[in-house]
Parts: structure tokens; sequence; C-alpha cells
């Protein structure tokens, strides 16, 4: 089976991405799969495939007049047999093309529970999206919640964020990264994923900063890319100063080295206003690492029992909610990862059957 799975990019900084990535290995002793992307930008991973002779396409613009044409000939070069869109309208020239070249298994997979945090986007996706949708035979999500919103009481079927096995934890690894550091016994509270208004980072620093009040000995990093939105880091930035959290907020960038951050942290905080199955609560929690989580975010995440759910508006709440789970032991989280459905044992066999069905 020859698979082209289209993609933002190739950075593991998106969680889109890091969910393709893992089904990529996954399935490499199945299927080929190749990657078309919106941005194609340098990055490790995009020179790992390169090395593997994977190929990488580049999706044209919306605007690009000779778009479908290019995607047309493209795919009538490769002959797919699964063309996975993980982007949404953006990808609407390939799948278009895709259609007109009677590509068998044309995928639409809903990754979220909103379209955009921007009004703007959001108003071109709602435009765009039945097109795209009728480019489609098969309907994926990476959630029950998530499917329902984008497929509005269409059959569609739950293909779950696997994670790979190395989430883990390890007491030599925590001791090494907190020494690098540079704490010892401070408290470490992480946040993780892009730096965008989804995400939440201003309401993250208002709850780190009531935290702080009573617990002095904290420190709060962020750890992402904070380019896709400048004016909000920059926001973030002011805000960190504003509450006098000089000393206790770094942000810390992107990292590819997620598995040692999570061994040394002691709480993973994610105030997202939507979500659709974030990977990052799967890896952390395969790390036994506690999760204090917004409402707003599903509840078939939590496989190990150990994710609280805040409401947004209540700040003082999840300062309770923070210091208990901060007392909390280690818990085997790579037992409970191994029995839960976001394992990758058996995940490329169960795409394929998706595909097929």
């Amino acid at each position: 089976m020859k698979i082209l799975a289209v993609v933002p990019n190739l950075d593991l900084c998106d969680g889109v991405v890091t969910c393709m990535m893992n089904y990529y290995y996954a399935l490499e002793n199945l299927a080929q799969m190749d990657f078309a992307v919106i941005h194609d930008r340098p990055s490790p991973v995009r020179d790992e495939l390169i090395a593997k002779g994977t190929k990488i396409f580049n999706v044209p613009s919306l605007l690009d007049p000779h778009a479908k044409e290019k995607c047309r000939t493209f795919l009538k070069a490769e002959h797919y047999d699964v063309i996975h869109d993980n982007t949404l309208v953006r990808s609407l020239p390939l799948m278009e093309a895709a259609k007109a070249c009677n590509v068998p298994v044309r995928v639409i997979h809903s990754h979220n529970t909103r379209f955009s945090e921007s009004k703007s986007r959001a108003a071109l996706t709602k435009t765009l999206l039945p097109r795209l949708k009728s480019c489609a035979n098969r309907y994926f999500a990476c959630s029950q919640v998530a499917g329902e919103f984008l497929f509005k009481g269409a059959a569609f079927t739950v293909i779950p964020n696997i994670v790979d096995t190395q989430f883990t934890f390890n007491e030599h690894k925590r001791r090494a990264m907190r020494k690098q550091l540079g704490i010892l016994n401070e408290t470490l509270i992480i946040s993780v994923g892009r730096m965008t208004r989804q995400k939440n980072p201003l309401k993250a620093l208002e709850i780190v900063s009531l935290y702080v009040r009573f617990h002095p000995d904290t420190l709060y990093l962020w750890i992402g890319d904070d380019q896709d939105d400048l004016e909000l880091r920059k926001q973030f930035d002011e805000k960190v100063k504003a509450l006098d959290l000089e000393n206790n907020v770094r942000f810390y960038g992107v990292s590819h080295h997620m598995n040692e951050l999570y061994n040394a942290a002691d709480l993973l905080l994610m105030p997202s206003l939507f979500e659709g199955l974030p990977v990052v609560l799967v890896e952390a929690q395969a790390t036994g690492l506690p999760c204090v989580v917004a409402d707003t975010i599903t509840k078939e995440a939590n496989y190990s029992g150990h994710i609280r759910y805040l409401p947004l508006a209540s700040p003082s709440q999840w300062v309770v909610a923070m210091e208990e789970a901060c007392n909390e032991n280690r818990y085997d989280g790579q037992s409970l990862f191994k029995q839960s459905v976001f394992s990758p044992e058996g995940a490329g066999k169960r795409l394929i059957e998706a595909y097929l069905k």
C-alpha cells in the first residue's frame, strides 16, 4: 500500500505531525508513507525522511492558479492508494486532484474541536469545508469529540494518537535534566506546545503567578515553538514582567528531548481553549507525570486516571489541584500506556484496516 500523508510541516513541535510520524514508524514494514506538506521548512525529521528515500511534496497555495494542475501531475506520477489529509482546507487543491485522479482512499482526519483561534481562518475553513468533504470517502478523527465536531452526524472512525514507547520514567534521566536546568529541589511545572492563542499561554501565566505566591521556589517552562504568533510571544514576555515572574518563568523553546523534560518535571499544565486529543498528554502520562488541564479537553485522553480537569474561570481551583498533584508519587505510567489504545502495538495494522473498511 502506498500512502500520502498531508501535514502542516515536518516539525515535531506540531502535535498533528507527531501523530503522523508515529504512524509512519508503525507502518514501516507494512506500507510506504510519503508526505505532502503545507510549509516545507528545514527540520531533523525532514532530513531523516529524505535519507530514507521518503518523498516530500510541497502542496501549492490556494492562491496559486495552477495548484490543482501541479497536484494532479504529482499524483499521476506516484499512483497512491491513499491520501490522508490532516490539514483541512489548505490541502483542497491536492484533495480535489486526488478525486479527479481516482485515488481509491481519500481521508479527512479531524484533529480538533474548533476550526481556528483566528476568526478569518475559521471563516475560510467553514466556507471551503463542503468542497473538501466532497473529495473524501473516509472520515477519521483523533477522538470522539473531534469527529462529532467536524463531521456533524456522519460516520467516522476514531484513530488514536499513538506515541512512541520511549516515553517512560527514569530517575537518572530526571536528575540529569534537572541538573542541566540548574534546579535541585524546586518544583518544575511545564507546558508543551506551539505558543498560540489556542494553548492559552497568558492564562497559564495567571495560574502560575497565583501558584508562585504560595510556592515561590517554583520554575515554569514553556516548551515549544513561538513563531506562529510573534505578537503573542511579546505579550507573554510583557506579562512575565508585569506579574514579577522573571525568576520563575523561562521560555525553553523547541526540544527534541521531551522524555527527559517530562522526567524532570513535577507537573504538566495545559489550560488550552480547545483541543482534539493532545499527544502531549499521552506522552506525559506514559512517564507518570501528573497533569492539570482545562475541562475543555476531552476525557478520552485520560487513560491513566491521573489527569485533573479544571474550569478556566477558576484559577484558585487550579492552584489546589496543582498542589495535590505535585505532592503525589510518580505512578507507573508505562504499564498503563502499554495497555491503552495509544500504544503503537498493532497500530499500523489497525490503520490499514481503517483505510480498507
